[in-house]
């Protein structure tokens, strides 16, 4: 344990943190505000992606969750645990902050450096297939599969309806389907919308319906609401003049309301009707597992020795083509399953939350979290000025979701690496589809 400061409680437990941190909390906030007020002024861009990221992964995770974190009513989530692991919260904080920070550097130098550096040539290679009909009809296809077989599962495993995402454990073979699904999930849904928004395609709109479907059944809330919160963000860079803040707020809202209410609905807790909606609402959004991210880093910092991990969660994550069950490294060194391993947890569970430096931090220190901060700032301010640069050149929402892509191969490697399975799903589907379209082309 790196600090070990007194902390105070307010409204009987509610809030719970260190004085020395909660102001380092309320600058770095006061920062970000402005930050985005200035950027605004200077671009007319409202929602940019990079201050947009940082909110989803630093300012409500982080910044805003930090007092909440080390409360002990936390126990409706971890159970006895919040008793020790409410100290490393604070260690936590520090060592995102130090990831934050560092991402500020990094932009620092992303605009002080010449040229492009978001791989313009991995952008173009999407952006052909968005513009190619053969992409489009195996993105719809997998859409229509995916949907009739998560029905076959609902008829097959009736109690698993709306989280069947829980199969994983007990039938094993269809760990790969499930995990495919996944990911054509979370690239088909914005996909679609965005193509609709720009052709007016009606049918694009059937299969947002069958993925939105899919998502509900599988228990997924990720791949449900983030891609409506990406075609937002598009939508905000390209349509900036018809953006109002209240508008941005309502959507926070209904994004956060949704969110709750499908982990409501996939644990079964809007049953019974012994505890109001309300107290379910808040119980989940202050103390439950949507902005757990600080706290679940603090538990796995509770069982961490310091004995570095020296890379092994990123290669099981480079080999995740490669099923588990043929490689016993990627079973013992699976990011998911070294934060069960460090938090103590001995039942079926997918992993915990780290925030974006955590797997850095396990496996480099602070050397590690330097790197990913500064990678990160600098690939995600590039990837800003490449989104301005489609506004005012190629007025093209698809080749910005094109960049955005490119950008995410970078950040689900180095803050996430167990989604390499969805980066590996996505480009698999790419490059059938350039093969098929290479075939309809040598055919004609």
């Amino acid at each position: 344990m790196i600090f070990s400061f007194d902390k105070i409680e307010l409204l009987d437990g509610v809030f719970r943190f260190s004085i020395e941190f909660i102001l380092i909390d309320l600058l770095l906030l006061g920062h970000f505000f402005y930050d985005w007020y200035r950027n605004w002024k200077a671009t007319g861009i409202k929602l940019d992606y990079w201050h947009v990221f940082c909110v989803q992964s630093i300012v409500i995770p982080v910044l805003l969750f930090y007092p909440l974190s080390a409360s002990y009513i936390n126990y409706i989530s971890t159970g006895q645990d919040i008793l020790y692991l409410a100290s490393y919260v604070d260690d936590a904080f520090f060592i995102s902050i130090c990831g934050y920070i560092t991402m500020l550097v990094g932009r620092w130098f992303a605009d002080h450096a010449r040229g492009s550096c978001t791989g313009r040539c991995v952008a173009d290679f999407f952006y052909q297939n968005f513009q190619s009909g053969i992409f489009y009809r195996v993105i719809a296809l997998c859409a229509v599969l995916a949907s009739a077989f998560m029905c076959m599962l609902t008829y097959s495993y009736p109690d698993y309806i709306f989280n069947l995402r829980e199969i994983y454990f007990w039938v094993p073979q269809w760990r790969p389907v499930l995990n495919f699904i996944m990911a054509i999930l979370s690239h088909g849904i914005p996909f679609f919308m965005l193509y609709f928004l720009l052709h007016h395609n009606k049918s694009s709109l059937l299969f947002v319906g069958f993925f939105m479907a899919t998502a509900l059944l599988q228990g997924n809330r990720g791949p449900m609401l983030l891609p409506l919160l990406l075609v937002g963000i598009l939508y905000a860079y390209f349509h900036s003049s018809k953006i109002r803040l209240r508008y941005i707020f309502l959507s926070v809202v209904f994004l956060l309301v949704s969110g709750i209410a499908l982990t409501a609905l996939r644990t079964g807790r809007l049953e019974g009707g012994e505890v109001s909606v309300a107290t379910i609402f808040f119980s989940e959004l202050l103390f439950g597992n949507t902005f757990s991210d600080l706290r679940d880093f603090a538990w796995v910092l509770s069982g961490f020795d310091d004995q570095f991990l020296l890379g092994k969660t990123y290669l099981s994550g480079l080999l995740a083509f490669l099923p588990s069950d043929l490689l016993d490294f990627r079973k013992l060194y699976g990011l998911g399953v070294m934060t069960n391993h460090f938090a103590g947890i001995t039942f079926e569970h997918f992993g915990l939350r780290t925030g974006i430096f955590g797997e850095s931090y396990l496996n480099f220190g602070f050397f590690g979290v330097i790197v990913c901060g500064m990678v990160l700032g600098g690939f995600l301010q590039a990837l800003n000025r490449e989104l301005e640069q489609c506004v005012a050149t190629r007025k093209d929402m698809l080749y910005a979701y094109s960049e955005l892509l490119t950008f995410s191969v970078v950040a689900t490697f180095i803050t996430t690496s167990s989604g390499m399975f969805i980066i590996y799903s996505i480009f698999a589907v790419h490059i059938l589809s350039r093969i098929l379209r290479c075939f309809t082309i040598k055919s004609q």
